[in-house]
């Protein structure tokens, strides 16, 4: 009993340092951020454009990382909330698409979807957490460009209707 409370306390311990060090560093990082979209509209050489998205997109990076380890704490914690509203989940799909496909470009690798399909039928409006949605679908296909080295990486989107509630 006693080496079960101390294990839970040093869990808890360890969740709340990284919640704390995850909020630590968002701030600066909060302000990195600002300052490189500040620095993006002056007038900038081709080079140091390149430079400054450079190091737009390894702050993203960053800011997702410290992101995933605030909602892991929270998973952890039994806090995280799911959000429950209505959202075009195409729109959440074609964002994230967009997201990466620069990095995508880079490697040569084509990025397939059936979002423009005409025969795809969707529904405008779906129930659920975009943010929660949006976050896996980029952390798939993040991976999935990393660990691509040629060819293409496919995202194919479908309704599946529950025959229970019809929806």
């Amino acid at each position: 009993i006693n080496a079960k409370k101390e294990a839970d306390a040093a869990n808890s311990a360890k969740s709340e340092f990284f919640a704390v060090v995850a909020h630590e560093i968002r701030t600066p990082l909060h302000q990195v951020n600002g300052f490189v979209e500040l620095l993006g509209k002056t007038s900038l050489s081709l080079e140091q454009l390149e430079y400054l998205s450079q190091i737009e997109g390894s702050s993203l990076s960053m800011m997702c990382v410290i992101n995933d380890l605030l909602d892991f704490t929270k998973l952890e914690a039994g806090t995280m909330k799911l959000e429950t509203m209505p959202f075009d989940a195409k729109d959440v799909a074609t964002g994230c698409l967009a997201a990466v496909a620069p990095k995508a470009d880079d490697k040569g690798i084509k990025l397939r979807t059936n979002l423009d399909d005409k025969n795809v039928s969707l529904p405008d409006k779906v129930l659920g957490d975009p943010n929660r949605l949006r976050q896996v679908l980029l952390n798939l296909l993040n991976n999935a460009v990393k660990f691509t080295h040629s060819g293409e990486i496919s995202l194919f989107v479908s309704w599946l209707k529950d025959e229970a509630n019809s929806q």
